[in-house]
This record gives structure tokens, C-alpha cells and sequence, in this order.
């Protein structure tokens, strides 16, 4: 990790906000309506903790768990302060939550996670365009695939990326003649993708398998793989 990030990440400005952060989540859990002294340090603090902690689990080091933890904490009061979360867009908010319940599995933090994804909102994809809606309902899959609230949940996962393919062959084409770039291309080719390997992971846990085989870490991890060759 460069000395850039190491010092980011123990500065007092960053300390400081995670103090805002626990205070906040402290106060929530009283039940007691609060808000961030200072959010802006907040939501910079966030965007250096998650580089860092991505940084650290990549590359095995013993601190990626504290890391995690850090990212969660503060992602999860940006989402819990009315200011900041107010400033978000329905996309932002989905995009902030689930990958703050990325690093919340990633620091063990599974009570915490779960609470965090008590109400998933549904993803309203009929009023937005073919990359937004598939980007949102991406989201709610993988915060529905974490939270897993019995069978319920995998039905409801099963059910979006059904509908999602049933609009595809409508929706899809006239997107990418008339709205998207190469890039938004792309990016549709590694939210299938992502959408399949959740798919997978559901199959395999509801089933006991997925496609006749066994091996949904493997099966998953080759989508995975595309998807981040799509992406770059």
C-alpha cells in the first residue's frame, strides 16, 4: 500500500470521522435521531478507507479485516445521515449499501450486515433507462444473495433477474443503438455476469447445486472473471 493511503488513513481527519461514525451509530441504536458533526470528512474518509481495504484483502495483509470494518462503519453512516443520504441518488444510495455489506462480510461483521440490509428497497427499473435499471437490480440480487432472510429471499433474487432477462430482448437493443457508448456496452456485459455468478451462489444454496454440478465457488468465480474483464 503506497504511504499516500497509510497516511490517509492515519490521519486525525480520518480518526475523527470514524469517532462521528460509531457516535452516530451508537445514538441510532437508542433509538435517537442524530446526524454527522462533520459529514464531507465523513464520506472522504469512506472513499480512502475502501481503497485501502480492498488494497489490504488483496494482498492478504492482517490488517484488512479492521480495514473492513472501518469501510463499513463509515459507509453505513453515510447512509444513516439524512444530509448526506439525501444528496445521494436512488443508484448512489443502492451502490453505498451494498458495498458497504461487502466489507461487512469481509470484516465478519454479519449481525451488523444484516441489519444494515433489513429493508432492501425494491428497485423501481420501469422508469429508468436499460443500463440503470440492470445496474440496480445487479445491486438488489447481491444485497438480497448477503442478507438471505430464508427462502424468501432467494425467490425474490430469482424473480428479478427472470424479469430482467424477459426485458432484455425489448429494452437492450434500443439502449445500445441509441443511448450507450462502448463503455455502457461493456458495463452491461459485466452486470450479466455478476448477475449469473449471483444466480449460481443461489442456485447451489437453495438446490444443493447449480446446473447438474457442484462447485459454485468455481462457476461463479469464472463470471466473476469476465466481469472484471468487461469492466476494464
Amino acid at each position: 500500500m503506497t504511504d499516500y493511503l497509510i497516511d490517509a488513513i492515519q490521519s486525525e481527519t480520518t480518526r475523527s470521522a470514524s469517532r462521528d461514525a460509531s457516535n452516530l451509530a451508537a445514538l441510532a441504536i437508542l433509538g435517537v435521531d442524530s446526524s454527522l458533526q462533520n459529514p464531507d470528512a465523513v464520506s472522504c474518509s469512506a472513499q480512502m478507507i475502501e481503497i485501502a481495504a480492498l488494497r489490504l484483502t488483496l494482498e492478504g495483509d492482517g490488517g484488512a479485516t479492521e480495514a473492513c470494518q472501518e469501510a463499513f462503519e463509515l459507509l453505513r453512516a453515510a447512509l444513516q445521515d439524512e444530509g448526506l443520504r439525501s444528496k445521494f441518488t436512488t443508484l448512489e444510495t443502492s451502490q453505498t449499501r451494498t458495498r458497504a455489506a461487502a466489507f461487512g462480510v469481509l470484516a465478519g461483521m454479519h449481525a451488523q450486515t444484516r441489519q444494515l440490509l433489513s429493508e432492501v428497497a425494491e428497485a423501481g427499473i420501469e422508469a429508468v433507462g436499460w443500463g440503470i435499471a440492470t445496474e440496480l437490480t445487479v445491486l438488489e440480487v447481491w444485497q438480497l444473495l448477503i442478507r438471505k432472510h430464508g427462502w424468501g429471499d432467494l425467490d425474490r433474487l430469482r424473480e428479478l433477474i427472470e424479469k430482467i432477462r424477459e426485458r432484455q430482448a425489448t429494452k437492450e437493443p434500443p439502449f445500445l443503438q441509441n443511448q450507450a457508448e462502448a463503455a455502457d456496452g461493456w458495463k452491461l456485459v459485466a452486470m450479466y455476469h455478476l448477475l449469473r455468478a449471483a444466480e449460481i451462489v443461489a442456485e447451489y444454496t437453495k438446490e444443493g447445486s447449480s446446473g447438474g454440478r457442484f462447485d459454485p465457488v468455481e462457476q461463479a468465480e469464472v463470471h466473476f472473471d469476465r466481469a472484471r474483464d468487461a469492466a476494464e
